[in-house]
Formats: structure tokens, C-alpha cells, sequence
């Protein structure tokens, strides 16, 4: 099942940069046929998207409209910023301990 929601968020995510700041309402995004549609829009959210959504009740109904109004990177899990090596101009420029630390050579 994994694979399939992959490629359901992925044709969530073409539909909305086709669509990038306009309101789609959501039975445009329901006759894509995804499962789930409010997971694969977390998801989405999860890697950086940034969608919006509206409701407003027309007669008794609720009506719902989604958007995409840009992308931002997925923020930095702590396992990926512990991966990433240290970004220093020079040594002469950090302590000592820091140095040390991070296996950087000095001048000494």
C-alpha cells in the first residue's frame, strides 16, 4: 500500500502546481481518485507544501476548497541535521573544542 499512496500523493501534487494559489474545490480533488485524500494533503504538508484550505456552507451543505500557495523545504529532522557535516571557514575561526569535535585539522 505504501507504493500506491506514494504515487497518489505525487498525483496530488501535480494537480495543485498546475494549480498553484487557485482554490480547487474538493470535488475536483476527489475525482483524482485518491484514498484518503486528507492523509495524501498531510503528507504534502509533511514535505513542505504549503496548502490551504476553506469551508463555507451553501443551504445545509459544507463546501471545502484547497490551495497551494508555494513550497517550502521539508524542515530538518534531527537525524539529518546530525548528519550534516559542520560548515566552518577556517579553523582559526572556531574553538578549539568545537574543532576537535568534528575531527577538523588545524594550522597547530
Amino acid at each position: 500500500m505504501a507504493g500506491k499512496h506514494k504515487t497518489q500523493t505525487a498525483m496530488l501534487q501535480a494537480f495543485f502546481l498546475k494549480r498553484l494559489g487557485v482554490w480547487v474545490p474538493l470535488p475536483e480533488i476527489l475525482a483524482l481518485g485518491c484514498a484518503q485524500y486528507s492523509a495524501r494533503v498531510h503528507e504534502l504538508r509533511k514535505l513542505g507544501f504549503r496548502i490551504e484550505n476553506k469551508t463555507a456552507r451553501v443551504g445545509n451543505q459544507r463546501h471545502s476548497w484547497f490551495r497551494l500557495v508555494g513550497v517550502m523545504p521539508a524542515p530538518a529532522t534531527r537525524q539529518t541535521m546530525d548528519q550534516r557535516p559542520a560548515i566552518v571557514d577556517s579553523p582559526a575561526n572556531c574553538s578549539a573544542t568545537f574543532t576537535q569535535d568534528r575531527g577538523i585539522p588545524t594550522d597547530e
